[in-house]
């Protein structure tokens, strides 16, 4: 998880990326109206965010008993909390968070976010609010990392985040045709924001199965305060993008993938 949601976080210069977005209109560019004040708090400082001034509840960074990310058993998928996802296309706010790709989600009723995009667990609905990217991949799998990762912000109606869904991002033969969509993000030296109409929500759950296999466990925010009580869910399938679009995206972010949290209360693959 990222620092705008607690947060504006620096964002920056647009990219020279790939503008063949399929049916993508991009309805404007404008800068952000006040500046942005430098975060308390770095990745190079991680394991002191429990110490950091500035930022209300941040001792639960250190003293937290469901932190993410964690390290995921490889082969030992969850069969419960089967998530149900009824995503569509959506129009928001696209530009970078400070190390990476990050789009923010219009209300689409105008009032609340109970008319976006859901996940369904149980009787638990939760509401697309945003995405964004982290480089490399915050969880681990058997201990290996991805090269990036990609998360589905999930919120109550009000826009608390409640829920996460991770797809992990690797290189490969194939473009990613949800990947394409965003390619056009700002820099992380930007105050640039993009007004983009059109993403296809749907593509990124074509791309990885429709989250078919998962590991599913309760956590935290994965940078400051690191607040508990979200539900994640990680995708055994990997989002697959170009070794261009990878390196279009390594040229958008910075490091930003927390250090793996110990294991405790997390109640992995449980209800």
């Amino acid at each position: 998880m990222f620092r705008s949601l607690i947060a504006l976080a620096a964002v920056s210069a647009v990219l020279a990326c790939p503008q063949d977005n399929s049916n993508v209109r991009v309805a404007g560019l404008q800068k952000r109206a006040e500046e942005v004040a430098p975060s308390p708090w770095t990745y190079e400082g991680a394991r002191t965010w429990g110490n950091t001034a500035g930022v209300n509840g941040s001792e639960v960074c250190q003293l937290g008993m469901t932190q993410s990310p964690i390290n995921l058993p490889f082969g030992q998928y969850s069969r419960v909390h089967i998530p149900t996802l009824n995503y569509t296309t959506v129009s928001g706010k696209l530009s970078n968070w400070g190390y990476g790709i990050q789009f923010m989600l219009n209300k689409t009723n105008g009032r609340d976010y109970t008319g976006n995009p859901t996940l369904t667990d149980g009787e638990q609905v939760y509401y697309l609010h945003s995405f964004h990217t982290h480089t490399p991949s915050e969880h681990r799998i058997n201990g290996e990392r991805s090269h990036g990762e990609l998360h589905l912000v999930h919120a109550d109606a009000e826009g608390k985040p409640k829920g996460v869904l991770g797809l992990r991002i690797n290189p490969s033969e194939n473009e990613s045709p949800f990947i394409a969509q965003v390619l056009g993000c700002p820099g992380v030296d930007s105050t640039a924001v993009k007004y983009v109409e059109n993403i296809d929500m749907v593509k990124a759950l074509d791309e990885v199965d429709h989250v078919r296999k998962f590991w599913t466990y309760k956590g935290s925010l994965t940078t400051p305060p690191c607040g508990e009580g979200l539900r994640w869910w990680v995708a055994e399938n990997v989002l697959q993008v170009s070794d261009t679009q990878m390196q279009n995206l390594l040229g958008v972010s910075l490091y930003s993938s927390r250090t793996e949290q110990n294991v405790w209360r997390h109640d992995v693959n449980q209800l």
